[in-house]
């Protein structure tokens, strides 16, 4: 162990000996503990999920719908956990995050998306008015707020797409290999308008990735440096 290497000295080490560097000894006594790497062990398990999943939500192509499968593996796990008082705590925390958020464009991602449409609700009895139609009512929403127009066959296209007919049937989203946008970009031109909601839900980016990559690029041509320049060329010019 590292720790060892800098173990303080006891109190009747002989002064004239070569002077090494040393921790604090109550730092000392705290690393040496088995309660602190236990501890540590269990912090690195407890944080393993969501690393993984901020590994998921933090990619360019990331959708809504992995936003929703993520909120659900992170309760599964805490009610899998054996500490029943910080998963009650931190399930609550996760429904406060979930009531903040525009629930129906998180539940039609996963509606729209061809491999899941209605099989992620259909397990579950709490949500037995969850169906086709109370999505439907979402979806004219949507088009009307986007579009500024009255939706005239978005149910109908949408029913087609309940019952998987050509081009919402599985063979042919399994042409695109997984990548939900492409599909459904490829979909808007045989649809008037469900394309045109699909593609906007699927487009929403859910993170900041290229924003904070545009920035990183910027640092790269306009440095303080080059800033500093430009104060003082324009402090001599209007002098």
């Amino acid at each position: 162990m590292l720790a060892v290497k800098y173990k303080p000295p006891f109190s009747g080490t002989n002064q004239r000996q070569k002077v090494i560097p040393t921790i604090n000894s109550e730092i000392f006594e705290i690393i040496d503990s088995n309660t602190f790497w236990d501890h540590l062990l269990l912090i690195t398990k407890i944080l393993e999920p969501y690393c993984k999943l901020l590994n998921i939500l933090q990619c360019d192509k990331a959708r809504l719908f992995q936003v929703v499968h993520s909120l659900g593996y992170l309760v599964q796990f805490w009610m899998n956990q054996p500490n029943n008082e910080l998963a009650t705590h931190l399930i609550a925390r996760l429904e406060r995050w979930w009531e903040g958020w525009e629930h129906p464009l998180l539940l039609l991602s996963c509606v729209l998306h061809p491999e899941y449409r209605m099989s992620q609700f259909n397990n579950n009895n709490k949500v037995s008015d969850i169906n086709y139609s109370a999505f439907g009512k979402w979806l004219m929403y949507y088009y009307y707020v986007w579009s500024e127009k009255e939706s005239k066959c978005i149910l109908c296209e949408f029913d087609d797409f309940r019952l998987e007919k050509y081009p919402f049937d599985p063979t042919t989203y399994r042409q695109f290999d997984g990548d939900v946008w492409r599909y459904w970009c490829y979909v808007n031109t045989s649809t008037s308008e469900l394309g045109f909601v699909a593609c906007r839900i699927f487009s929403i980016c859910v993170n900041a990735a290229s924003v904070e990559r545009l920035w990183s690029c910027m640092g790269f041509l306009q440095t303080n440096r080059r800033n500093q320049l430009m104060v003082f060329f324009f402090a001599q010019f209007f002098v």
